[in-house]
């Protein structure tokens, strides 16, 4: 069987828009090591109430999430995670080449943040088979947590 995949088009009125990019999940250990990663990153330190059931994958990691409060995040713990996020994306050109987004060189394809904070939510999406739209509203709400003076934008 395939991985999961997904296109999307920028279609926001600013200096993206237009743009495509097709996402791809990751392979099955991968998507098992970043959730891992994610969750001793997110929760070294405090009590989980309920750890997800293994056979749940990433989209019990993603239900646990609701379960935690959030303080004392590292963010030098969580950027790697955020950054590998971008390695499911590709942007397809107008003549179809695909280029695989990394965080050294995505700056020469994407000019927007809320852009980045699209694809990796789609890309989150993709893998706990959630909508975006809830994936977004999760994004949105652990921003706060961690930063109540962060203002989140619509992506």
């Amino acid at each position: 069987m395939a991985r999961k995949t997904t296109e999307i088009v920028i279609d926001s009125d600013n200096r993206d828009r237009g743009k495509r990019f097709l996402l791809t999940e990751m392979g099955a250990s991968k998507a098992e090591g970043w959730a891992a990663r994610a969750l001793c990153a997110l929760v070294g330190g405090i009590d989980v109430p309920n750890l997800p059931d293994p056979a749940t994958g990433m989209a019990g990691f993603a239900q646990v999430m609701g379960d935690i409060k959030f303080s004392g995040l590292d963010w030098e713990k969580l950027l790697p995670l955020y950054d590998e996020l971008l390695g499911c994306a590709e942007i397809v050109t107008e003549g179809g080449a695909k280029m695989r987004l990394r965080a050294e060189t995505v700056d020469s394809y994407v000019e927007e943040p809320t852009t980045l904070m699209r694809l990796r939510m789609e890309v989150l999406a993709l893998h706990v088979g959630f909508s975006a739209d809830a994936a977004r509203s999760g994004l949105s709400s652990l921003l706060q947590m961690v930063s109540p003076n962060i203002k989140t934008a619509r992506v």
